[in-house]
């Protein structure tokens, strides 16, 4: 799994949609700033998806442009049919967490504060979505293996000096 993390602007408040099973998502588009050969540009990362349910309902309320954010993302691989019925692949980033920065805190926290928000997301952050890991369970006649740590060493001894003899 790839991760990526940066820090951006917002180009556009998110937009949140829904799915045919109706389930809500977010998409957010970020500016980052880069620089290649000593000349300054912008790079866009468009299209992020955001499919944690707290994560849409943050950025529903506080996703609005020209916020900086630092977030941290997955990728996926999308296929997509095409009209002639071909299809392509495309990565698609997945926002796991992000992280209000820089000086739009204070003016967010200002802004809350106006339309009296309890939670204010100064430091608004959902644990990365943790992959399920396959861990087998010992069987009676199985015994637990031992890392490589605890087990005791033991020298191989070549043949012609198991004997005891000298050399």
């Amino acid at each position: 799994m790839e991760r990526f993390e940066f820090i951006g602007n917002l180009g556009k408040d998110a937009v949140i949609r829904t799915t045919q099973s109706g389930e809500r998502y977010a998409i957010i588009n970020v500016a980052v700033k880069r620089v290649r050969n000593g000349e300054a540009y912008t790079f866009w990362h468009n299209n992020i998806e955001i499919v944690a349910p707290t994560l849409v309902e943050y950025a529903e309320k506080y996703f609005k442009k020209g916020c900086t954010l630092f977030c941290s993302c997955t990728t996926d691989n999308r296929k997509y049919i095409l009209q002639d019925s071909s299809y392509i692949f495309a990565p698609v980033l997945i926002l796991t967490s992000f992280e209000f920065v820089g000086k739009n805190t204070s003016e967010q926290e200002a802004v809350f504060a106006e339309r009296g928000d309890v939670a204010q997301p100064q430091r608004i952050a959902q644990q990365p979505i943790q992959q399920q890991q396959y861990q087998p369970q010992p069987t009676p006649q199985m015994k637990p293996q031992q890392s490589p740590s605890q087990r005791p060493m033991q020298p191989k001894i070549p043949k012609q000096y198991q004997n005891n003899t000298p050399f």
